[in-house]
C-alpha cells in the first residue's frame, strides 16, 4: 500500500449547497463561510496543542514539575526533546501560521506568541555605566554593569548573567526592553544589581552554543561534578569567558546569580542551592504574563560543570536558571522579567526567619 501522501489529509471546508431559485445566494453562503472560519479556528486550536505545553495553574509555587529529558549539545538528545525543537515536515508552515491563534484560543495573553521580534525601542542599558571585565577567544569584549551603583544600602548582591550559550538570545533581548523598569524594581527594594549582558560574545556572533571553539560556558566550572570532554574543555576554566566571568564573581560576592537561558521545553524557572522559595517568587510574578511558567527543581539530564553545580551545589549560592521558551520574542520575555524579577526582589528584601533546628535545604545538583 502506498504511503499517504498530505493531499490525503485536505480538510473540505465547503459543500455544494442545493437551493431554489427563491432563495438568495447570501442566505446560503454567508452562514457557510460563518462556519468555515469556526473550522479553521478549531483546526488551529488542535494544532497549537498538539506542539504546546498544558496551562499552567496560577500558582506556580504549588506547581513542581520535571523538565524534557536533554543531554549536552554535541551529545545525544532524546527524540521527544529533538520532536519538540524541530518540528517539521509538510505541517510546518501550517503550524507556523496557526500558532498565534491557537494561543489565543488557549487563552494566553497578548504577545506570548513566538513571531519575530519587532524593532525594539533604544534600550535602556545604553544609560548604564559599563565595564570590560575580560575578553573572549576572538577578543571581544564582556561587559557589566553595575545598575544600582556598587553598593545600595544594606540590600542583597544579585549578579545577573545573560547569553551563556550564544544561541539562546531571548532573555537578553527581552532585558534591554525593560532595563529602566528593572533598576527601578532593584533600587526599590535595594538590591545591588550586577548585569553581565552578553557572556558569550562569540557565541552570540556565530549563533552558536558555544564559543568560538565549541566549548560549553556552562559545562566548564570547577564544580565537583566537572568532566573533562570536546564540549566541555580540558579542565575548568579552561576559556576566558568563564575566567573573567569567574573572577568577577569572586569579587561582587552575590547572595544571588540569575541566568538567562532558553529550552524547547520552558518557559520555566530551574533552581541551586538555598533558592526554592525565590524561584517560587519568579515563576508567581512571571504567570501573570504567561500562564506556562512554573518551577522545574530537576532539569532531568546530567549537567557536569555548570554555574549552577559550582555556585549552587558546591558553594551555597542562590542560583536561579531562567528558561524560556526557545524562540519566545522579546516582547514576551521582557514581560515575564518585569512581573518575575521585581517579586526576586522583594523575597531577597523580606527578612527571613529560620528555627534554630532547622534541617538545611537539599542541594540540587541539576542546573544547566
Amino acid at each position: 500500500m502506498p504511503a499517504p501522501s498530505p493531499s490525503r489529509y485536505a480538510v473540505v471546508l465547503f459543500v455544494p449547497l442545493a437551493r431554489d431559485a427563491a432563495t438568495p445566494t447570501s442566505a446560503i453562503w454567508k452562514p457557510a463561510m460563518k462556519a468555515a472560519c469556526v473550522c479553521c479556528g478549531l483546526v488551529a486550536f488542535a494544532l497549537a496543542g498538539c506542539t504546546s505545553k498544558p496551562a499552567i495553574p496560577s500558582s506556580a509555587a504549588a506547581k513542581l514539575q520535571p523538565a524534557d529529558t536533554r543531554l549536552d549539545a554535541g551529545e545525544a538528545v532524546s527524540s521527544a526533546d529533538h520532536a519538540d525543537d524541530q518540528t517539521g515536515g509538510w505541517l510546518a508552515p501550517i503550524l507556523a501560521s496557526t500558532q498565534s491563534l491557537g494561543e489565543t484560543l488557549a487563552g494566553m495573553t497578548p504577545g506570548d506568541g513566538y513571531a519575530p521580534d519587532f524593532d525594539p525601542a533604544p534600550s535602556g542599558m545604553a544609560t548604564w555605566s559599563w565595564a570590560t571585565v575580560g575578553a573572549t577567544r576572538s577578543d571581544r569584549p564582556i561587559r557589566a554593569a553595575d545598575v544600582t551603583g556598587p553598593t545600595v544600602g544594606t540590600g542583597k548582591r544579585v549578579y545577573l548573567i545573560a547569553s551563556i550559550h550564544g544561541n539562546e538570545p531571548e532573555g537578553r533581548r527581552g532585558l534591554e526592553l525593560i532595563a529602566r523598569e528593572i533598576e527601578a524594581a532593584a533600587r526599590a527594594s535595594a538590591i545591588t544589581l550586577r548585569v553581565v549582558d552578553d557572556a558569550n560574545p562569540d557565541g552570540t556572533a556565530r549563533g552558536s552554543r558555544g564559543n568560538s571553539l565549541g566549548i560549553d560556558l556552562n559545562r566548564n566550572w570547577p564544580a565537583r561534578n566537572f568532566e573533562p570532554a570536546p564540549s566541555r574543555g580540558p579542565s575548568p576554566l579552561s576559556e576566558p569567558e568563564t575566567r573573567a566571568l569567574a573572577a568577577d564573581l569572586d569579587a561582587f560576592k552575590p547572595d544571588l546569580v540569575i541566568v538567562l537561558h532558553s529550552i524547547a521545553s520552558g518557559p520555566f524557572v530551574n533552581h541551586d542551592g538555598p533558592a526554592i522559595a525565590i524561584a517560587a517568587a519568579f515563576a508567581d510574578g512571571a504567570v501573570q504574563a504567561d500562564k506556562r511558567w512554573r518551577v522545574v527543581p530537576n532539569m532531568g539530564y546530567p549537567t557536569p560543570g555548570s554555574l549552577g553545580s559550582f555556585l549552587g551545589g558546591d558553594q551555597g549560592v542562590a542560583v536561579l536558571t531562567i528558561e524560556f521558551k526557545r524562540g519566545q520574542n522579546a516582547r514576551s520575555a521582557s514581560h515575564a522579567l518585569s512581573h518575575g524579577l521585581p517579586r526576586v526582589f522583594e523575597a531577597l528584601a523580606a527578612p527571613v526567619s529560620v528555627p534554630a533546628n532547622a534541617a538545611a535545604e537539599p542541594v540540587d545538583r541539576t542546573s544547566r
